[in-house]
């Protein structure tokens, strides 16, 4: 029920990320070779002392570019960072365990993917709590 509800507002939001469409001509499409790529990083989830820090860093697109970025999770709440390339996620104890971050990116080229999602690791009787950050997928945006 989260994800449906994460992907919905994902949805939602990517419309309105979208200009106005001239009608009288047909919008030029860059190559999906053009569209950039997404790196999604946050911390270990069992390690409390840690604040719960999600970034996303967009490689591909002129620094001079005003991104917006919208972001949703599927427990906790956003306690700081909306807006922004980083958030802090207020979330405790279980709840910091398979905890989905979303973030929706306006300002890419529209026939480019526009979101990106992480879902922390959920404890099993062997994971220690002393690793490395977690580095999720880079996804292509196309």
């Amino acid at each position: 029920m989260e994800r449906t509800l994460l992907s919905l507002v994902g949805m939602i939001l990517s419309f309105f990320c979208l200009g106005a469409v001239s009608i009288a001509s047909a919008p030029v499409r860059p190559a999906l070779a053009d569209c950039p790529t997404m790196d999604m990083e946050y911390p270990d989830p069992f390690d409390e002392k840690v604040p719960l820090k999600f970034s996303v860093y967009v490689k591909g697109v002129d620094a001079q570019k005003k991104l917006k970025y919208s972001w949703f999770v599927s427990k906790g709440q956003v306690e700081s960072g909306q807006g922004t390339a980083s958030i802090v996620v207020e979330a405790k104890g279980p709840e910091r365990q398979g905890l989905t971050a979303t973030v929706v990116i306006c300002g890419l080229p529209d026939e480019c993917k526009n979101e990106v999602s992480a879902t922390t690791a959920i404890a099993q009787s062997n994971v220690p709590s002393n690793r490395a950050p977690n580095k999720a997928l880079l996804l292509t945006a196309r």
